[in-house]
């Protein structure tokens, strides 16, 4: 008779192998996913971290070139208004309004002069 019976050896065995296992899987479930957990944390940690730092670079990068910008543009005003007023001998507010300058840029150059 070659059919396995129940109470063989062998299947004894492999029961108790199943049942080892499921325990272990019940045991360590919980731990796994706790871990994985972490790890997953901490990566999205350090993306959220690279993503901010990138968000706060470009953020910077635009406040300094709107800065410069500003700086380099009220220069080239003063210049202009400067050089005008000294060439054609005008008075600030004539130069400026030669020039096209702002109400309130002329305001600001204006306490510069």
């Amino acid at each position: 008779d070659l059919r396995i019976q129940p109470e063989e050896e062998g299947v004894k065995m492999c029961k108790a192998i199943q049942d080892w296992k499921a325990d272990w899987q019940r045991e360590m479930a919980p731990i796994l996913k706790e871990q994985l957990r972490g790890e997953v944390k901490e990566e999205l940690r350090g993306e959220v971290k690279e993503e901010l730092r990138g968000e706060v670079k470009e953020e910077l990068r635009g406040e300094v070139k709107d800065q410069i910008t500003k700086q380099v543009t009220e220069s080239t005003q003063l210049f202009s208004l400067k050089n005008v007023m000294r060439n054609l001998h005008l008075t600030a507010e004539q130069a400026g309004a030669a020039l096209e300058i702002p109400k309130t840029d002329m305001e600001r150059l204006i306490q510069k002069l």
